[in-house]
């Protein structure tokens, strides 16, 4: 049998063509949202990592502290809450290490499961550090690279493509089908395969639906409805992407902002900090100074640390949302 005029197949093979390459839109998307969260948890490895070093840091400071406030207890020179006070930030700087470990621990499995690696695998940190944030492309240009970039709308789109070819083929249901249809075989009483028991028969078969109650306009008003079901998809879908845009955005402005502040605290504080040391070292100033100085020191460095890479996911994040890591399956094939 060989169809020589059948409008259906055709529709057919273009709907199927459509979908194979929304699904490959969608393993793309994923792709890209992979690509956001290993960053965003190896930046969030490097956070912790950081916070630990810099508390275990001032655990040598908190040590020297309890030494010498112990010091100047034995010999009638400070009350024992001197003591007290130095033991209790000891054991909450203690507290935040473990902690800060934990975090450090999670993000690690996490970044490895990620990979596909064992949950436990050593994680090399940059060559370098992190310089100060670089230029970055306009909103104007953000927005046009999201619409042409984003997995998701070409996704929307092949479903578009789609549910118009699905009206096309219920709207070619009211044309004719045309057919060849070639039969060769054996007939008679016996099991017999000679030149006198064979046949052939060729036809042409024309088949044309005149009437079925209806029901391919039933068929054709629902593949309409589909298509415009899939467009209000995409229309919301830009809509949506450039509401993500905004947002990574503003979000990457915030957080560069927090960058500047987050380092003038940590040098103001580090500043603060040696100036009351050098007084408590030569007894101008008490302990609590003393103590407020370095809590306040350490809280900056902190900051500073989170700010540094929080900045770095935003623009993993940003990067995502704008679709401006382009070249994804040259990445795949390497």
């Amino acid at each position: 049998v060989q169809p020589l005029f059948e409008a259906g197949i055709w529709y057919n093979y273009r709907i199927r063509s459509s979908l194979g390459k929304a699904s490959e839109a969608d393993r793309d998307a994923y792709r890209r949202q992979l690509v956001s969260d290993i960053k965003t948890a190896y930046f969030n490895w490097l956070k912790a990592s950081e916070v630990v070093d810099l508390l275990e840091e001032t655990r040598d400071l908190l040590e020297e502290n309890l030494r010498v406030s112990k010091s100047l207890h034995e010999n009638g020179m400070a009350t024992v809450d001197v003591v007290y006070r130095a033991e209790t930030e000891l054991y909450r700087n203690e507290q935040n290490i473990a902690e800060a470990k934990k975090a450090r621990k999670i993000s690690a499995s996490y970044f490895n499961f990620l990979l596909n690696r064992e949950l436990t695998a050593s994680i090399d940190p940059p060559r370098s550090g992190f310089g100060p944030p670089g230029r970055r492309p306009s909103l104007g240009d953000a927005f046009e690279s999201a619409s042409s970039g984003r997995e998701e709308l070409r996704q929307l789109e092949f479903a578009v493509e789609a549910a118009g070819n699905g009206v096309k083929l219920s709207t070619s249901r009211y044309l004719p089908s045309i057919s060849l249809v070639f039969d060769y075989g054996f007939q008679g009483e016996e099991y017999s395969f000679t030149a006198e028991d064979d046949y052939w028969m060729g036809s042409l078969v024309l088949s044309w639906t005149l009437f079925d109650g209806m029901q391919r306009k039933a068929k054709r008003d629902q593949s309409v409805l589909e298509k415009r079901i899939f467009e209000t998809r995409l229309d919301e879908a830009r809509e949506q992407i450039r509401l993500e845009v905004t947002e990574a955005w503003d979000n990457l402005d915030v957080a560069r902002l927090a960058i500047k502040t987050a380092n003038a605290r940590a040098r103001s504080a580090g500043r603060s900090f040696e100036i009351v040391r050098k007084k408590y070292n030569n007894g101008m100033a008490s302990q609590v100074e003393f103590l407020d100085a370095r809590t306040t020191m350490t809280n900056a460095e902190v900051d500073r640390i989170l700010a540094t890479y929080d900045y770095q996911i935003r623009q993993a994040e940003f990067e995502r949302v704008a679709a401006l890591i382009p070249d994804l399956e040259g990445e795949r094939d390497e």
